[in-house]
This record gives C-alpha cells, sequence and structure tokens, in this order.
C-alpha cells in the first residue's frame, strides 16, 4: 500500500514517462544479460526470467484510484494530471490542439486517409482516458462528446 503522503508523487511516476522509461532500461538490461549467456547447447538449457508483477500490477490502481477523477472540487488539479496520463500515451496533442475534419474525406489520398484514421483512433483514446478519470456526476456532463476535445 502506498501512503497517502506519497500517493500522488507514485501515481505521476507510474502513469508518466519515467515508468515507461524505467521498464525500458529493465527490459534492455534483461535482454542484454540474457544474449551474453553461454548455453551448453544441447537444448536442454532452461532460463527462468520473473519480473516482480507487483510493480507492474499497480499501474491499473492509479488508473482508476479517485487522485485522478475529477470532481466539482479539483479541476485544477485533475487538468494537470490529465496532461500527464493523456501525454504518457501519446494523446495530449490531440486533445491540446484538436484535429481537422475533412470536408469531404471521400477525396483525400490515401495516406492523408490513414493519417486520418489514426489521428481519429488516439482520440478516440483520449477520450477513453478521459472518461475513465470522471467521478459519476462529471460523466453525466460529457458523456455524449464526440471528441476528446468536447469532452
Amino acid at each position: 500500500m502506498v501512503p497517502g503522503a506519497c500517493e500522488n508523487y507514485v501515481g505521476y511516476y507510474m502513469v508518466g514517462q519515467h515508468y515507461r522509461h524505467d521498464c525500458e532500461a529493465v527490459a534492455d538490461a534483461a535482454i542484454k544479460y540474457a544474449t551474453g549467456l553461454k548455453l551448453g547447447g544441447d537444448g536442454k538449457d532452461v532460463w527462468v526470467f520473473d519480473i516482480d508483477e507487483t510493480t507492474l500490477s499497480n499501474l491499473p490502481y492509479y488508473a482508476r484510484s479517485d487522485y485522478s477523477r475529477l470532481t466539482k472540487d479539483n479541476y485544477e488539479k485533475w487538468c494537470l494530471r490529465m496532461k500527464v496520463i493523456l501525454g504518457s500515451q501519446d494523446v495530449w496533442e490531440i486533445v491540446d490542439r484538436r484535429y481537422a475534419k475533412p470536408d469531404n474525406e471521400e477525396a483525400l489520398p490515401q495516406n492523408e486517409k490513414e493519417v486520418l484514421a489514426k489521428t481519429r483512433k488516439k482520440d478516440q483514446q483520449a477520450l477513453t482516458l478521459i472518461h475513465q478519470c470522471l467521478d459519476d456526476a462529471m460523466f453525466e456532463k460529457v458523456a455524449d462528446a464526440i471528441t476528446s476535445k468536447e469532452a
């Protein structure tokens, strides 16, 4: 259990870029170690690689916990937290800047259609994260939003 005084710090770490960077560093070190092993070559070697799943399994707690839910009393702090959460998922820019909906999507070249499809997907990811970080009263206010910017 994370002490209350540390909850925001740990939460920011878990949903921000630092946690992802640290996980990548651990994976890189494990790969380097594994590729340097001298195996017998007889096909009977076994290597058990165990990662402390407690560390990895805490992330959903921080994504769901009340520290990140918008209520009627915490809008400014919630906005700061959402910027970190959305940024860690590479969707903050979509929310911040919105995306231009073309007048005639059918007339777009194929490469622009593909970019638009990826942009819409990111927007829906952002909208999903926003919905997950609202209490029930706030969710009701944005439930009909079609884009993350509208929410």
